[in-house]
């Protein structure tokens, strides 16, 4: 971004990022990045984790940010909210593994290796938990079937002083 100011025709599409440049500070302090960030209405995703109208985040959530921040002293993505809840499903697999051992038994079913019982319990438990980051239920991929998303963009409030903020623009 730094260099895409000097061609014209780069600012005439529409840029987008990624979760690695949403709330990227390295583009704040560079003012030509910045700029060029702002008369391109560069917008980036960032998983949200269920912050929803308002960016309103619930008070588990909250709380775990709060925690998170007094312990590291930083501003973390909401990757940390994703990884707690993969912890919950994880954790509450392991320990129905056994019913769903016994269930293979009682029924003769194919599932007769540890991995089957144990890939069989964990699809289980996400389809069926709900965790700080909303529900878990996976799509035929094993990928979660339904996320929240922000967007953020870059905005300068106070064009004498030339700072840069990123704000949430959208979301669902």
């Amino acid at each position: 971004m730094i260099q895409a100011h000097n061609h014209p025709v780069l600012d005439s599409v529409k840029w987008y990022g990624s979760d690695g440049s949403a709330l990227n500070e390295a583009i704040t302090k560079n003012i030509e990045a910045a700029r060029f960030a702002v008369e391109t209405n560069f917008l980036n995703p960032l998983a949200g984790g269920g912050g929803g109208e308002g960016h309103n985040k619930n008070e588990t959530i909250q709380f775990l940010d709060d925690q998170i921040i007094e312990k590291v002293g930083l501003f973390h993505r909401s990757y940390d909210d994703f990884a707690y809840d993969a912890l919950w499903v994880s954790a509450l697999s392991e320990a129905t593994l056994e019913q769903w051992k016994n269930l293979s038994q009682a029924t003769n079913s194919s599932m007769n290796s540890n991995l089957d019982s144990l890939k069989k319990s964990f699809v289980h438990t996400a389809d069926s938990f709900s965790g700080i980051t909303g529900k878990t239920i996976l799509n035929k991929y094993g990928d979660r079937k339904f996320g929240h998303y922000d967007f953020w963009g870059l905005k300068n409030e106070d064009t004498n002083n030339l700072n840069f903020q990123w704000v949430r623009v959208g979301g669902n």
